[in-house]
Formats: C-alpha cells, sequence, structure tokens
C-alpha cells in the first residue's frame, strides 16, 4: 500500500517521555496529565483512542477521546512521592500504536494550622505568637499573629497525625488589641489555648479547637483555630 498515512503512527506532543506533577490532596477532579497525540497525514476519518498501561496505571484513569489523565485517588507525598505510567495512542482504525512514557511527580503540601485571635481589632505589630504542640508537647511551629488576627503555622513534621494543642502568648511588651467596648488597647496576659486533632492527615482535617482566656480587664477573649 503506497498510501502512507494508512500505516503512520500516531505521534505525541512533546515526544516519547513527559513529566507533570500534582499536589498532594489535590481533588481527583483535577487533569494530572493532558496526552496529545496526532496522525501525519491522516484523512478525517482516523481517530486516536487513548489508553494507560505501565507500573502505576492503576492508579489512574484516562479520557480515551481527550487523552486528559486524573487519578483515582488523592496522592499523598509520605505514602509515593512519583509515580510512572505510559500513555498508549491507538490509531482508529488500523490499530497503530505509540507510547509515551510520563513520570508524574508528587508535590508536598506542609500541613497548616490556621486559626484567628478574636480579641477585638488585633493591632498591627502586636508581638503575639501562635505556636503549635502535640499531645506530648513537642513544637510543631510557631507563626506571629497578623494584623487581622489570623495565624498560619507550617507544622514540622508535616505529616503528623493526632492531637493539636495551639497557644497564644504575648512576645513582647505594650497593647496588642483594641476593647471591644471601649476601643482602648489593651495587653494580652494570659496565654490563650485551643485544641484539635488532626484525624487524617491525607484529607489534612481538623475537629474542635476553641478556648478562651481573660485579658487584664476581664474581657472575655476567643481564639478559634483550624488545621487545614
Amino acid at each position: 500500500d503506497d498510501d502512507d498515512s494508512s500505516v503512520a503512527l500516531p505521534e505525541f506532543t512533546g515526544g516519547p517521555t513527559a513529566t507533570a506533577s500534582i499536589a498532594e490532596n489535590a481533588p481527583i477532579t483535577d487533569v494530572v496529565f493532558d496526552a496529545e497525540a496526532s496522525i501525519p497525514d491522516a484523512s478525517a476519518q482516523n481517530t486516536i483512542v487513548y489508553s494507560l498501561t505501565g507500573p502505576d496505571a492503576s492508579a489512574f484513569n484516562i479520557d480515551s477521546q481527550t487523552g486528559e489523565v486524573r487519578l483515582n485517588a488523592t496522592a499523598d507525598f509520605e505514602t509515593q512521592s512519583s509515580y510512572s505510567i505510559e500513555v498508549i495512542a491507538t490509531r482508529d482504525p488500523g490499530g497503530a500504536m505509540s507510547s509515551q512514557t510520563v513520570t508524574v511527580s508528587v508535590t508536598d503540601v506542609p500541613l497548616a494550622i490556621q486559626g484567628l485571635v478574636v480579641a477585638g481589632p488585633v493591632i498591627d505589630g502586636n508581638g503575639l505568637v501562635a505556636e503549635a504542640f502535640t499531645a506530648d508537647g513537642v513544637s510543631l511551629g510557631t507563626a506571629p499573629v497578623n494584623a487581622d488576627g489570623t495565624f498560619t503555622i507550617d507544622a514540622n513534621p508535616d505529616d503528623y497525625d493526632g492531637l493539636v494543642l495551639v497557644r497564644i502568648s504575648d512576645g513582647s511588651p505594650g497593647p496588642d488589641y483594641l476593647h471591644e467596648g471601649s476601643g482602648n488597647p489593651e495587653d494580652l496576659t494570659i496565654d490563650l489555648r485551643a485544641i484539635g486533632v488532626v484525624d487524617d492527615v491525607a484529607d489534612n482535617s481538623v475537629t474542635g479547637s476553641i478556648a478562651s482566656g481573660t485579658s487584664s480587664d476581664d474581657t472575655s477573649i476567643t481564639l478559634t483555630g483550624t488545621v487545614s
């Protein structure tokens, strides 16, 4: 047969190898890799059907028409930091096949312990510090309390699973917040504490976390926190 288009193999954009990355815990609806192949000099009657093989093919699915590759379950960096799959492009009709080896890297996402200090408007430069601890009292990290009362602690280790204790303390002298009633500046004279439980690191979920304390003028102050 002198018609080259009848025997031409599908050609992958990017060549026989490719790389991709996905953040751990990203939704499984996210496209990890978008395979794209074409048939040189093919007629309109020729199409490409995509499929998967390779060592980690069972962890993924592929749209046979578009070539979009997705995970079957959310990735966890601590469990598996990379995957190897092979995308197969099959010419239809004809059955001629080409392959592209794809290495998918999983990006490590730190465990972020986030919260909000509710004490009237917090003063910028307040000196308040948030620190998280394990149930055994081992520090997971610290972070300053921002001017809007929020804080974010990047926990170390980031695969910690269990009880989380959060403490807010005043690291410097001077006023820390404005009294909700009078608007006068107030100094935080006691530590505030919150508690939460990281019960599934793969989902970065937490339950619980409220606590309260009292300021120098017996004003109630509430700390709310979440782990995400």
